[in-house]
């Protein structure tokens, strides 16, 4: 059983670690840093892999639906976010947020093509700085 540590990118204050999730039998576990969607309570929710586990101490996991994206950070950067958010006291979402692209929270969208429904990342638009 491939257990994966996620961040929802959630932000509130009520959040102070991770969760996990069950990795997907039919695909690879995805590694720390990957962008992936899991189920959130009863809704849809993007998240961050922080790390991987061989055991949880909850019974029933749900799984990861769908890995958005290759890795955007390392575990090192992992570490130093959980740190970040020990130290001074923030969501570790946010503290992960720090070693993601700019642009704000990243949204999951459901396509439909030739070979059928998948989900696909969407970052926000980042435009040019004007001084």
């Amino acid at each position: 059983m491939s257990i994966v540590q996620v961040v929802v990118d959630v932000p509130t204050m009520q959040i102070e670690t991770h969760f996990d999730y069950l990795a997907a039998s039919d695909q690879p576990v995805p590694e720390v840093g990957c962008t992936v969607l899991v189920d959130f309570g009863t809704r849809p929710a993007v998240g961050y892999v922080v790390g991987h586990a061989d055991e949880s101490v909850f019974e029933r996991l749900k799984p990861v639906r769908a890995v958005l994206s290759e890795p955007m950070f390392s575990a090192e950067a992992a570490r130093v976010a959980r740190w970040i958010a020990e130290e001074y006291v923030c969501p570790l979402s946010e503290a992960v947020r720090l070693f993601t692209p700019p642009g704000g929270t990243p949204k999951a969208r459901k396509v439909s093509d030739a070979d059928g429904e998948r989900w696909v990342l969407e970052r926000p638009g980042v435009g040019p700085v004007d001084d």
